[in-house]
């Protein structure tokens, strides 16, 4: 979200600002109107300041804007800079508001360049217009320095870190960037060595700390969140710099341990176990699974030739709640043969003979194409079973294309919640025609 520096505190200060306005409208007793909230990346967030800092006029630095409705009442953005507009060296790089109806607690971004040609000091504004009808025209005032000298500037791909939820056993890790946007060198010094990460948050191969990143040079290190006991958890880590105007930047993390139950066994349904006469583009049926913490469940469908599922696999991976229809082309015949009765019937006697016998040998030469041409030798007894009808609500369908003729497989489902949970289905064989 955020093209270069933030600090802590802009959370705790929307959400009082938005708590704030809330509790004086129950106070009162009326309805929650619309409202207009804009903040803006650089403390303090509300202020409708946005300070670059100093800038060398070889490089340039973005800001974002955010645009919230904090009432209950639709928020509509009219032409962002429609009185007062941005000139050089401020641009509009990026405007996701004109235009924008906010619901509830919703909010758009903007994002403002500042790419300074010379040196010396720039002042600007812009407006914001809405249907707000208390504040209806939000001023945002822009100012920067261009610097003639090269000076580093750090920016930090994800300053706020949420792990969300994780279960007890299963650690999950976030990349960090750090991105040198400056024209000079940028000296990282030791990661959190004033403001220390403690467990169950630890680091993982810190390729930052003590090195010296290039103008537009970037290094990463990984954050782990690995809870051993049950509750919510929360800390910050500080990245000391020699950034002439933020020489620190700290990070929070944030994360929540529970309990994670995994879905049941998903059950299948077709084909049926050691099933012959199995098509080489199969549709496969299984039943849904279900999650006792109300997790989004995913599949992945595997059909090998050995039980051990190591040979000749096909794998279908997420697979989300999908059907698909199966066509049968032995209809074709039965539907042919009756159309052709009907066409008979309109020739004279001494020639529908002649035409019934020409559909007869069509007719029966459809069916066994159908039917795979007698079974390889079973003397046309091996008919490709009908598909059931699925069951969107309760079951799942894939069609894989590709099986071997001739040959036995193996096939079973896997069901996971994406937070560690799975499960395997019991195994099912058959064999194609």
């Amino acid at each position: 979200m955020l093209a270069v520096k933030l600090r802590t505190g802009c959370l705790l200060i929307i959400t009082f600002m938005f708590l704030s306005a809330m509790l004086e409208s129950v106070a009162s007793g009326q309805p929650f109107p619309s409202g207009i909230s804009v903040t803006d990346s650089v403390i303090p967030i509300h202020d409708h300041k946005v300070a670059f800092g100093e800038i060398s006029i070889e490089n340039f630095s973005d800001q974002t804007i955010t645009v919230r409705n904090i009432g209950q009442n639709d928020l509509h953005i009219f032409q962002i800079e429609a009185t007062d507009s941005l000139s050089a060296p401020f641009i509009m790089q990026e405007d996701n508001c004109t235009d924008m109806d906010l619901a509830f607690n919703t909010s758009c971004e903007l994002t403002v360049r500042f790419d300074p040609v010379s040196t010396g000091l720039s002042e600007d504004s812009f407006d914001i217009l809405s249907n707000d009808p208390d504040t209806p025209t939000v001023i945002v005032m822009v100012n920067g320095t261009g610097s003639g000298i090269p000076v580093p500037d750090i920016t930090v791909t994800d300053p706020d870190i949420a792990f969300g939820q994780v279960s007890l056993g299963s650690p999950s890790e976030r990349t960090v960037t750090i991105e040198n946007t400056g024209g000079a060198n940028l000296q990282i010094f030791d990661i959190a060595l004033a403001d220390t990460l403690d467990s169950p948050f630890s680091f993982v191969n810190d390729n930052c700390s003590n090195e010296m990143i290039a103008p537009f040079g970037t290094c990463e290190f990984i954050v782990r969140f690995e809870p051993v006991t049950l509750g919510q958890f929360n800390d910050s880590f500080d990245i000391p710099s020699d950034d002439p105007d933020d020489d620190i930047v700290t990070v929070t993390v944030r994360g929540d341990a529970s309990i994670n139950n995994q879905p049941t066994i998903p059950q299948l349904v077709y084909p049926a176990a050691d099933q012959s006469c199995t098509r080489t583009s199969e549709t496969f049926i299984w039943d849904k699974s279900i999650d006792p913490d109300g997790d989004a469940v995913t599949y992945t469908l595997e059909i090998c030739r050995d039980i051990t599922f190591t040979t000749g696999c096909i794998t279908e991976a997420n697979i989300i709640a999908q059907t698909q229809k199966q066509t049968y082309y032995a209809g074709t015949g039965t539907w042919f043969f009756m159309f052709g009765i009907i066409l008979a019937g309109s020739f004279a006697r001494k020639n529908r003979i002649v035409l019934l016998l020409a559909i007869v040998i069509i007719t029966t030469s459809f069916l066994l194409i159908a039917c795979g041409g007698g079974g390889g030798g079973d003397g046309g007894s091996c008919n490709p079973p009908a598909v059931p009808n699925v069951d969107q609500a309760t079951q799942i369908s894939r069609t894989v294309n590709g099986l071997s003729s001739n040959t036995a497989y193996f096939w079973k489902v896997k069901a996971e919640d994406g937070r560690g949970g799975l499960i395997n289905s019991n195994v099912k064989s058959f064999t194609t025609q």
